[in-house]
């Protein structure tokens, strides 16, 4: 999903919002829309910001830090976000 797409998704719920509570409302259900798009495993990429992503993570073996027992961490996912090289510069 791309800048356009994202904006045209969110634009009704952005335009409720905003006459409820004002932009702050906006903003969160702006933020909601995108916090969708990525739970059903769909890529947003924001020209000039960078791109979100969902990466899968394996099943691991990890330590409890306060106990030190073994445990056992499940797999999961995770959002990555790569800045655009513009962010960088």
């Amino acid at each position: 999903m791309n800048q356009k797409e994202l904006v045209l998704k969110a634009m009704f719920p952005m335009e409720q919002a905003a006459a409820k509570g004002g932009w702050p409302g906006a903003a969160a259900a702006l933020f909601d829309t995108l916090a969708g798009v990525l739970r059903r495993g769909e890529r947003v990429e924001i020209r000039g910001l960078g791109t979100f992503s969902v990466a899968r993570t394996k099943a691991r073996k990890g330590r409890n830090p306060r106990t030190g027992a073994a445990i056992d961490i499940p797999p999961g996912r995770r959002v990555r976000f790569k800045p655009s090289k513009s962010l960088l510069a």
